[in-house]
């Protein structure tokens, strides 16, 4: 067997001496070391089997058979060696085989599967990060660092466990206990009774898709841009598209399908296409272009075709993505329908309006006709008065004019101004029956 070191072997001997299992803090404290040291010696000598460990809560350590045969070797040789001409031979340098903080940090997360699948941060990025901005004697530096690095939540709480209980004697911050310890259902027992404000919700992104979480890293405008960039889109693409998308407010991928949901699995009935749209309206995803409900709509399909929009587990061909797609597709051809017939009842209306125009103009026709009746039927009896003997002239003359005597012969200018005469009083008349109209009906003259 290799020699062991000259302060591992008194990590060895110390622990052999003790009466029952020990600590690693309390090894150092006979030994004089730290217990991070002891940590690293009490690893080579388990990989020898020379000790183990027999409390996995308690970090207890005691020698094993092969220990305590090996310290009873070491007692037997001789104290001195014969002496020998020539230079000493060197022994070989003994290699240490204890794992470095590092080596055991990535050892965990291979177990653990980080960075395994295409979408994740890559285990190597990881640790490098972590080398270059984090303490890994400090648990809390530790999470920090995962947490920028966007680890999902619940494999930070999974590596951070197992990595605690490699550091001999390190213990836990009670912050971070609390978070890898006491979970989402105590804090929301503690909010509803008034001890602590009941967390906002958040979202974590998990091979590459949003999902819900009330301890995530991210709210909905920093993983939308996160994923984005995930999937190729350029910084300022993604920015841009997740600014638009968060003014609708951090819940908006949870709001859309807990609004949608019922109504796709929803019977068909007697207006549920209305409150559908009501619900949208609602929702803000309704308004028109000039309010941004296009915009929306078009973020919504951009979304789509990101595979946002998708449940854990579900695939581009889901149903229930299928049955979003084609609810999202209805109401726009409902919306344009709406548009359709709120165009063609204003045409409606304005032919009508067209209608009762011109059946005025057509009175006002009639009447300016009678005008010129009048005026032929005075020129026509002139020119019949022309051919009668002188004689009679006198008395015809005064049966059309209503009285006896000699008439006179107009001129054309005394017959015009007695047709403008006529004219005017017809107008007259006709304003005083409008007005008459409009007071008694409130409305236009009445037929």
């Amino acid at each position: 067997m290799a020699e062991i070191k000259e302060r591992t072997l008194k990590v060895l001997q110390a622990l052999s001496q003790a009466t029952e299992p020990a600590r690693p803090s309390q090894i150092g404290e006979i030994i004089g070391e730290k217990p991070i040291d002891v940590g690293r010696f009490l690893a080579e000598l388990l990989k020898a089997g020379l000790v183990e460990k027999t409390g996995e809560e308690q970090n207890l350590w005691a020698v094993t058979e092969k220990g305590t045969e090996y310290l009873s070797n070491l007692g037997n040789q001789p104290a001195s060696q014969p002496q020998v001409t020539g230079p000493v031979p060197q022994p070989p340098e003994t290699i240490s085989t204890v794992p470095s903080q590092t080596d055991l940090f990535r050892s965990i997360g291979e177990n653990l599967g980080v960075g395994a699948k295409k979408s994740d941060v890559r285990l190597d990025a990881l640790i490098y990060y972590i080398q270059r901005t984090a303490n890994l004697d400090d648990l809390g530096s530790v999470w920090n660092a995962l947490t920028e690095m966007g680890v999902a939540n619940d494999v930070k709480k999974r590596w951070v466990k197992i990595y605690a209980q490699t550091i001999p004697g390190k213990r836990i911050p009670e912050e971070l206990k609390e978070k890898l310890e006491i979970g989402q259902e105590t804090d929301k027992v503690k909010s509803e009774a008034g001890e602590i404000q009941p967390k906002p919700k958040r979202f974590s992104v998990i091979s590459g898709e949003i999902m819900g979480d009330p301890e995530g890293d991210y709210n909905f405008k920093e993983a939308l841009q996160y994923v984005a960039q995930q999937r190729g889109a350029s910084p300022d693409d993604a920015g841009s598209m997740a600014l638009a998308l968060s003014k609708m407010g951090p819940e908006m991928l949870t709001t859309i399908l807990a609004a949608m949901t019922p109504l796709i699995s929803k019977e068909k009935e007697g207006g549920s296409t209305l409150e559908m749209i009501q619900t949208l309206k609602e929702l803000g995803l309704l308004g028109k272009t000039s309010e941004g409900g296009s915009s929306l709509l078009d973020q919504v399909a951009k979304l789509t075709e990101l595979g946002l929009l998708k449940k854990p587990g579900e695939g581009e061909g889901s149903e229930t993505i299928r049955a979003l797609e084609t609810q999202i597709k209805e109401l726009s051809e409902s919306l344009k329908k709406q548009e359709m017939d709120t165009m063609r009842n204003a045409v409606v209306a304005l032919s009508n309006q067209l209608g009762d125009l011109r059946k005025e103009m057509s009175e006002q026709g009639k009447l300016e006709g009678r005008y010129g009746l009048m005026q032929q039927a005075m020129t026509s009896i002139d020119n019949q008065l022309t051919g009668i003997r002188t004689d009679a002239k006198p008395f015809v003359m005064g049966m059309t004019s209503g009285g006896g005597g000699e008439p006179r012969q107009r001129s054309p200018e005394e017959k015009a101004a007695i047709v403008k005469g006529l004219k005017g009083a017809v107008a007259r008349e006709r304003k005083a029956r409008a007005l008459e109209d409009e007071l008694l009906f409130g409305g236009k003259p009445q037929g």
